[in-house]
């Protein structure tokens, strides 16, 4: 017997959103980003974060994409589905921000450098920003990537 011990959750602990009738909710699905298209959203992040121009949390993403704030959304695809999460990508494309998916949530909040997991994190933007070029060019990126998909 393993000295391990996993803990079962029992399916009625899962959170399940109400789902509208007629309303298609997509799956997440992690984006197929190169090693160095990854690293370099990654390096994005974290330096959105150090100059204050990025937000994290499911509600404060959609706070900022419904402000019209949002430069570029990133959300963890391995989230137990919730309900706020299930409309960004909606939000998303009718405010016309870029969304993507990476794999972890984990990876996603250390990466962005926290020492807890992160559900989804956005780039805002500012008008003086010094990032306003980096950000065009990965997103020019990024739509190039998803356009191949």
């Amino acid at each position: 017997m393993s000295d391990t011990l996993v803990a079962q959750i029992p399916q009625s602990f899962h959170h399940e959103s109400q789902e509208v009738p007629g309303q298609s909710y997509p799956e997440p699905k992690p984006a197929a980003l190169s090693d160095d298209l990854g690293n370099e959203l990654y390096e994005l992040l974290l330096l959105a974060f150090d100059q204050d121009q990025a937000v994290e949390g499911t509600t404060k993403v959609y706070e900022a994409v419904s402000n019209g704030e949002a430069e570029l959304v990133v959300c963890a695809a391995d989230v137990v589905r919730d309900f706020a999460l299930d409309h960004v990508p909606a939000l998303c494309e009718s405010h016309g921000v870029l969304h993507v998916f990476v794999p972890s949530r984990y990876v996603l909040g250390q990466r962005c450098g926290f020492d807890y997991s992160i559900s989804a994190a956005t780039i805002t933007s500012h008008e003086d920003s010094d990032l306003a070029a980096a950000i065009n060019e990965l997103k020019e990126k990024l739509q190039e990537n998803q356009s191949r998909m």
